[in-house]
């Protein structure tokens, strides 16, 4: 691979994406990291609503742990059955992770809001008010 570019259309601050793979296998590591990212993104988006999705971000740290971890570790080692097979479980975390995030599994966390023209109590103020109450009977009687 030899890049070829040009001074005049590089401009400071422009981004340069190179997208290259020499294996099969490491290609669809990255693919699933892809996926990750996307789904974790979705994720951040939906819990940031105020939905419960702590099944999914299980799912999806599993799939982190399968694929990063050990997945790209055989890839290393030139273990590549091993590699395609913690990759293929990271797939498969993802899937679980993404069927968790569709369906009506996730709960919604309530959210405390005060109701219009309702001011909540402490409980103190029966007894406060019972003991003025008291207080006036007695100093009356005594007049």
């Amino acid at each position: 691979m030899v890049p070829t570019w040009s001074p005049d259309k590089l401009h400071i601050g422009d981004t340069i994406s190179i997208k290259a793979s020499f294996s099969s296998v490491l290609n669809k590591i990255v693919d699933t990291d892809k996926k990750w990212r996307e789904l974790k993104a979705r994720i951040n988006k939906t819990e940031g609503a105020g939905i419960d999705v702590s099944e999914a971000t299980a799912h999806l740290k599993s799939a982190q742990d399968y694929n990063t971890n050990q997945a790209l570790q055989s890839y290393w080692k030139n273990d590549y059955t091993s590699a395609l097979e913690f990759n293929g479980y990271a797939n498969n975390e993802l899937r679980l992770a993404e069927d968790s995030l569709s369906s009506g599994n996730v709960k919604v966390t309530p959210v405390a809001t005060e109701a219009t023209g309702s001011k909540k109590t402490s409980g103190f103020e029966a007894p406060a008010v019972l003991f003025i109450l008291l207080l006036y009977f007695i100093v009356k009687g005594r007049k």
